[in-house]
């Protein structure tokens, strides 16, 4: 049982920091401007299912709508990089 939860764990935390990867790529990318590349449609693809239920919580804040920093991005992206260490914390405990 415990291997299980171990290739499971394993396999979330590849999988998160694969997320915060393409999340930090994403923001690198918004930089700068330009055409709509097929890695950019990659990176919101990987990355707006993790960043929408923060945009839903926050459209009604006038904090969020008046920012120039996308703070919805910003939460999700804390939010999987926290999931992902705390994986990794779980992991570690484990072996």
């Amino acid at each position: 049982m415990e291997v299980i939860v171990y290739i499971f764990a394993k396999t979330v935390s590849f999988f998160l920091f694969a997320v915060t990867i393409c999340m930090f790529g994403r923001a690198i990318r918004s930089w700068f401007s330009g055409d709509e590349t097929s890695i950019d449609r990659f990176l919101f693809t990987m990355t707006e299912p993790f960043v929408m239920p923060f945009r839903k919580m926050l459209e009604r804040s006038e904090l969020a709508a008046s920012s120039p920093i996308d703070i919805a991005f910003f939460m999700a992206m804390m939010v999987v990089y926290l999931a992902f260490s705390f994986l990794n914390i779980i992991v570690n405990i484990i072996v």
